[in-house]
């Protein structure tokens, strides 16, 4: 499902912008441990007002425009992010994206209990987000090897191409289609 690589692109996104801000200020390890803290603070701040606005959102989109707005948005606002890396101002694109994530996780979870037998939806729930977990999880492995080989808006941008390619997903997938009604039967 798309939904990993979005996983993938945002925690990516947060630890290349620690680790970018640990390296700039390297001179100052008193302020490096007020960044994580800081962004952790600022993300969830924004992720709450997402939650608040969610049901609107839901009202508004279909499942599909929804979870592609996110992805989209991901992809431009990480790209944003890449331009900013040097400024403190870099968390603000994630966190306006981070509006779109619970409406989106939500929607997403509508497609799959449309979309998934009942006696199956255990398995596919703890699949996906075992995966989207693990993409999650090895993001830092691949954020610390593009800060420190390649550079930070580099490293920004690749987080950017996850999203992007998440909104290809959302598009092409049969899955993500609104339901068909049944076709009537001549007789």
């Amino acid at each position: 499902m798309p939904e990993e690589y979005i996983y993938l692109g945002v925690a990516g996104w947060y630890d290349a912008v620690a680790r970018s801000a640990l390296k700039s200020r390297s001179s100052h390890r008193s302020a490096s441990g007020f960044v994580r803290p800081g962004l952790c603070a600022l993300l969830s701040a924004w992720a709450v007002v997402g939650g608040v606005i969610a049901p609107w959102l839901q009202r508004r989109l279909s499942l599909r425009a929804l979870n592609t707005a996110e992805a989209l948005a991901g992809a431009l606002l990480l790209a944003a992010a890449a331009l900013l890396i040097p400024s403190p101002l870099v968390a603000v694109p994630v966190a306006l994206l981070l509006l779109l994530a619970p409406a989106a996780n939500a929607a997403m979870f509508a497609v799959m209990l449309r979309s998934t037998p009942e006696e199956m939806r255990g398995r596919v729930n703890n699949t996906t987000g075992m995966v989207a977990m693990s993409l999650a999880a090895v993001a830092p492995l691949i954020a610390g090897l593009l800060v420190e080989h390649v550079s930070d808006a580099w490293a920004m941008g690749a987080f950017a191409a996850t999203s992007a390619v998440a909104a290809v997903l959302y598009l092409t997938m049969p899955g993500l289609r609104p339901p068909q009604p049944p076709a009537a039967t001549p007789g």
